[in-house]
């Protein structure tokens, strides 16, 4: 059982590691390039090479969940919580369109961090 009640997809976290790991390429010089390819790999957890096969940027990519926007409605380019896990370390994703806030919610700095590596990696 968890002990807290406050949980949630880790975009966020995956896409300010691929920010840093772009700043590490950038200070290792010709040396950088496994922290470019981490980098992307980053990212591209997020765009769909994960254990669901799932792009979580809305307006890209395939097998997009549903997000859940009760205000907004769909934002092209927002990008949701992202995979959780559940107590017994499996992935959790709402494939199923309930709306769960907690793999499918949007959330800015999902965004940020992904725009700002992309402009580092670029």
């Amino acid at each position: 059982m968890r002990k807290q009640f406050w949980w949630q997809g880790a975009n966020c976290h995956l896409a300010s590691n691929a920010l840093l790991l772009g700043w590490f390429a950038r200070l290792a010089g010709d040396k950088g390039a496994t922290y470019v390819n981490f980098a992307y790999r980053q990212l591209e957890w997020i765009m769909g090479a994960n254990p669901f096969a799932a792009c979580m940027m809305t307006g890209e990519g395939m097998r997009n969940p549903f997000p859940h926007s009760r205000f907004v409605g769909l934002i092209p380019g927002g990008i949701m919580n992202g995979i959780a896990g559940n107590a017994d370390d499996e992935p959790v994703l709402d494939t199923q369109y309930t709306l769960n806030w907690r793999t499918c919610e949007y959330w800015s700095p999902h965004v940020a961090y992904h725009i700002w590596a992309n402009s580092v990696l670029g």
